[in-house]
């Protein structure tokens, strides 16, 4: 299937409409808001993510802020990420998921990743799942990720 360009680096397959494909700025007025609600939180959860881990490698202790803050915003980037389809996975995947589907997609992925740090996986390469448990991390995810859907549906229902 022929692609052609839609928006900057953003590529839709030929004879689709770009929301059809799911990517981009949606033709109509109401999807466009929502659409623009979705892009704001992705950059708004990665900008966060990205200054919270800096935060954290420089050694800064800023309490909350540099325990939980890459907790809340690391979910909020990768929920907003799937429904957004700025992912390889919206190969995997035609129909756009759910938000609810997307937000146990995305708090099973932090939760295992949480578990993983109760185990010794020194064999794993480079050990990225080195860490400390904290059940609060559950929790942040959790609570970040609701907010996610009723955020999501929310700015759906009223556009």
């Amino acid at each position: 299937m022929e692609t052609v360009p839609t928006q900057g680096f953003i590529w839709a397959p030929r004879g689709e409409s770009v929301s059809s494909a799911g990517m981009g700025n949606h033709g109509e007025s109401e999807s466009q808001e929502h659409d623009g609600l979705l892009r704001w939180m992705y950059y708004a959860g990665l900008i966060a993510k990205v200054g919270v881990v800096a935060l954290q490698m420089t050694g800064v202790r800023g309490g909350f802020i540099t325990s939980y803050g890459a907790d809340m915003a690391g979910p909020v980037w990768m929920y907003t990420a799937l429904r957004r389809r700025v992912t390889v996975l919206r190969y995997l995947y035609r129909p756009l998921p759910s938000p609810v589907l997307t937000a146990v997609f995305v708090f099973l992925v932090g939760t295992v990743w949480e578990l993983c740090q109760t185990v010794d996986l020194g064999a794993v390469i480079r050990q990225i799942t080195r860490g400390r448990f904290d059940p609060y991390d559950i929790v942040a995810y959790a609570a970040s990720l609701i907010a996610c859907v009723i955020v999501d549906v929310y700015s759906r229902q009223r556009s």
